[in-house]
């Protein structure tokens, strides 16, 4: 095996949090590490709808990392498909593939799962193997306006999923890791879900109570007055998508495919806990607004 510093990854879409993230990791383990985005003002800009500028932008990599824009609900497959050919004609050893969010094994009527099904099985037909990292739901989304609220008594925690379905949260630095140790350590044909044990809300919310030292309950928001405030944020083909994904969660509240798995990969990083994140990345309630 190579060692990490003369390993060459390419990150696409390294712009956006995730990929930031992932590239941020890539970095911190000493990988030598190619960010690659369409808005890039550097010699590494390549849109995922142009295959020669893709494949120029992965000559002399050896693994490839994938992650989606969230507006890509009509584009995910002909970009993965641009992806497949030009890592192959670049001579790609492998495919690392974050796909966002978990996808059922059912089909789905949620654009949001079914984009990156589509995505994913674009990724699989093309001849350089595939390792795919399936995040759930990422702890950085409480920060977003509106969620984590000062309501009459104490904190309110609005978020859109059923208040039993378990989840295995994760931040984007847990994602960041977990894909930086598969471009080490993964293969071809993996599919990892990286995720600490599941909290349902109401259990989230007591961790988060417990981390900033005030009472906080659990409210579950209507996905289409988050799908409306996320427009503002995101634009609507973004939220149309995004949203859609916590439609079939409310519409299907007994749904396992959020939590994590009992088995990980000997190489799979631990996630950090949501009570620690809270504690960082949450102010405490006497220096709340």
């Amino acid at each position: 095996m190579k060692s990490h510093g003369s390993i060459h990854v390419a990150v696409l879409g390294s712009a956006g949090a995730q990929g930031s993230a992932i590239a941020d990791a890539l970095d911190s383990a000493g990988v030598t590490t190619r960010r690659i985005s369409r808005t890039s003002n550097s010699s590494w800009g390549a849109d995922l709808g142009d295959p020669d500028a893709l494949t120029t932008a992965l000559a002399g990599i050896d693994v490839a990392v994938l992650t989606l824009p969230l507006n890509s609900s009509s584009d995910a497959e002909s970009f993965a498909h641009n992806v497949a050919h030009a890592a192959s004609s670049a001579g790609v050893r492998r495919i690392v593939f974050n796909t966002n969010t978990r996808i059922p094994d059912e089909i789905t009527d949620a654009p949001g799962f079914e984009t990156r099904r589509t995505a994913r099985i674009a990724l699989q037909s093309g001849d350089v193997p595939v390792t795919i990292v399936e995040p759930a739901v990422y702890l950085d989304n409480l920060l977003a306006p509106g969620v984590l609220t000062h309501g009459d008594n104490g904190f309110v925690l609005r978020y859109p999923i059923p208040e039993d379905l378990p989840v295995s949260w994760l931040s984007a630095a847990d994602l960041g890791q977990t894909v930086s140790a598969a471009c080490l350590y993964g293969q071809g044909g993996q599919v990892v879900r990286p995720g600490r044990c599941p909290l349902t809300a109401t259990e989230l919310a007591g961790v988060i109570e417990g981390a900033i030292g005030t009472s906080v309950r659990f409210e579950a928001l209507d996905p289409a007055l988050f799908e409306r405030g996320l427009a503002a944020v995101a634009g609507a083909s973004a939220a149309a998508g995004v949203a859609s994904i916590y439609q079939w969660l409310a519409e299907n509240p007994s749904s396992t495919v959020m939590a994590a798995p009992t088995e990980q990969p000997s190489w799979m990083p631990r996630t950090g806990t949501a009570s620690a994140w809270a504690a960082q990345f949450l102010q405490p309630a006497p220096s709340r607004s």
